[in-house]
């Protein structure tokens, strides 16, 4: 968290997300994103965030979603057998796509 702040810090004096980046070593830019983007987290996941009770897959992805949604996907993501990418991919698709124009998945037996 410290690490999405003082990112967060920079990009407000007016630095690109690509010139940190190349600064900091990273070849992808997105890299800067995903860590600014934890700043999106409720107060408690920021806490477990920080303490790596989440994973960063998992911290990322439950930025993306509503504060109201997150203790859902993170209560879900400690499921068994699920996979946070997967899970992600499920919660986006069902919170920001109408119904009809959502992918059913096929059923496994």
């Amino acid at each position: 968290m410290e690490e999405a702040h003082a990112f967060q810090a920079l990009l407000d004096r007016g630095w690109t997300r690509e010139d940190l980046a190349q600064k900091m070593g990273f070849k992808q830019p997105w890299r800067i994103e995903w860590r600014t983007s934890l700043l999106n987290l409720s107060p408690e996941y920021q806490v477990m965030a920080a303490r790596n009770e989440l994973v960063p897959a998992q911290a990322y992805h439950a930025s993306t979603l509503p504060k109201e949604l997150q203790p859902v996907f993170v209560r879900r993501s400690f499921q068994p057998a699920s996979t946070t990418s997967r899970l992600a991919g499920r919660w986006h698709g069902a919170c920001f796509w109408p119904a009809s124009r959502r992918r059913s998945s096929p059923s496994r037996k």
